[in-house]
């Protein structure tokens, strides 16, 4: 089809001019229009990548977490209201009138992950417990008073993970198979930090000044839990699209409180619960996501 006939030359230009190595899915509701991937899944072994292959999707977790928060709701552990300190014991009192709404929205106030002192050149490459974590989260400021503004935030997320963890008294992991990934049927997902082997995992790399392409940098994934940490394949991801939009996650109603729209700062764009809104030209909902090397 003149589909597959388009999308076909685009990946190899991408793969030509850009070097993208990596996998392209199309599909309208179920069925799938063109799924085709493109370029190596080992460089150094020279293994091909094929359909199936499994990616980290960085920031594409926030969707599940959202959806988990809003399973807990529905379960009756907790309310989209409900004051962040009430279910995280120890927050300061800066952060007292921060609710779980806030935190789903981005207008908590909180910053992103670069505001945790020292972050880039050493936090973010070593392992913390979730102890650890919310101590450096304990001593960032808020760069906003809570509800007045949008400001994307991978902090609030992870406190939304630590929340899903004490209302049901299990990892976010653990929770995560349970309530979304063993009901949906997602058999190549899950989330977690670099040193679990994942059987089908694409290595990651990045394209230098120089059009050469190195080996991604490092970077541990304990501070992105529930925020950054999923892994999956398109096969997944498509499921987990029509899983979502079909009530098969959440009852409709939920849903629809989560896609309502809310402050965003920007006219042309709404903030759901995780899921950005645009209406021009038409509804679209999405979340993009992106680390070191995917």
């Amino acid at each position: 089809s003149r589909l597959q006939t388009d999308l076909s030359s685009y990946l190899n230009v991408i793969h030509a001019k850009k070097r993208f190595h990596g996998e392209i899915l199309v599909a309208k509701g179920e069925d799938v229009l063109f799924n085709k991937a493109i370029g190596l899944s080992s460089i150094e072994d020279n293994i091909p990548n094929k359909p199936g292959g499994i990616y980290r999707v960085a920031s594409i977790t926030k969707t599940f977490t959202a959806s988990l928060i809003a399973i807990a709701h529905e379960e009756s552990k907790l309310n989209f209201e409900d004051k962040v300190r009430g279910h995280i014991k120890g927050l300061p009192d800066k952060f007292g009138d921060l609710t779980i709404h806030q935190l789903l929205t981005h207008t908590s106030g909180l910053p992103h992950n670069e505001a945790i002192e020292g972050y880039w050149p050493v936090k973010s490459k070593i392992h913390l417990s979730t102890e650890q974590v919310v101590d450096e989260i304990k001593k960032v400021d808020l760069i906003s008073p809570p509800g007045k503004e949008r400001h994307y935030s991978s902090l609030g997320y992870y406190l939304l993970a630590v929340i899903i963890e004490n209302v049901y008294q299990d990892t976010f992991q653990n929770i995560l198979k349970a309530k979304i990934l063993d009901r949906q049927h997602l058999k190549y997902s899950g989330s977690g930090d670099v040193t679990n082997l994942i059987h089908g995992f694409t290595s990651g790399y990045h394209l230098v000044n120089d059009d050469s392409i190195v080996v991604a940098p490092y970077r541990n994934y304990s501070m992105l839990k529930g925020a950054g940490d999923l892994y999956t394949s398109s096969v997944d991801l498509l499921k987990w699209n029509v899983a979502f939009f079909s009530d098969k996650v959440t009852k409709a109603k939920t849903k629809d409180v989560m896609l309502m729209s809310h402050l965003s700062g920007n006219p042309l764009l709404q903030q759901g619960y995780a899921w950005l809104i645009e209406n021009e030209p038409r509804r679209k909902y999405f979340h993009g996501g992106g680390t070191w090397g995917y």
